[in-house]
């Protein structure tokens, strides 16, 4: 198991190594951010906490997909 930090809130959980990407991300859905909105937040705040653990170019690959045909919407 990764030790990490999690943040709950009423309306969702962010959970991340450094607690400070945790809290963006929380922050985020306490501000009506939707859960990928928190994601993002997190993913984004982890390379600036521990540039050490990030590759080169530290960057993020995330995506949202929408189905034309049934509107169904996943990331």
């Amino acid at each position: 198991m990764i030790e990490g930090t999690q943040i709950d809130s009423d309306i969702g959980a962010v959970a991340a190594e450094p607690e400070a990407a945790a809290r963006a991300g929380a922050r985020i859905l306490a501000e009506g951010g939707n859960a990928f909105d928190a994601a993002a937040a997190t993913c984004m705040a982890v390379p600036m906490l521990y540039p050490d653990k990030t590759g080169i170019g530290g960057y993020m690959m995330s995506a949202v997909v929408r189905d034309g045909a049934s509107g169904k919407v996943w990331s």
